[in-house]
């Protein structure tokens, strides 16, 4: 692809009439691109291509879920501690009304 291609692209995304298709097409253009002028750079800066050094694929990368485990083991041992701590007051207290 010729640099004014890559140019109308940046220029694209800017205006926010790439499709998905266009958009990952430009990610691997900058990506792979050695020339520094400064709508590249800005269009680099913007997709966070200048943080991550890498190589922009075809490969969609996972998402990350929540653990949802551990959401369920943390509040279901707040409840535990929460149930002992009340029988254990509730202990401490009937000893001291006999």
């Amino acid at each position: 692809m010729a640099n004014k291609d890559i140019h109308s692209l940046i220029e694209g995304y800017f205006d926010a009439t790439l499709s998905i298709k266009e958009e990952a097409l430009l990610k691997q253009l900058l990506a792979a691109t050695q020339e520094d002028t400064v709508d590249i750079c800005e269009a680099k800066a913007t997709m966070g291509l200048f943080a991550t050094k890498r190589k922009i694929s075809a490969k969609v990368l996972a998402a990350k879920t929540p653990k949802k485990k551990w959401n369920k083991l943390k509040y279901a041992a707040a409840i535990v501690f929460g149930v002992l701590l009340d029988l254990f007051l509730d202990i401490d207290d009937s000893s001291k009304k006999i």
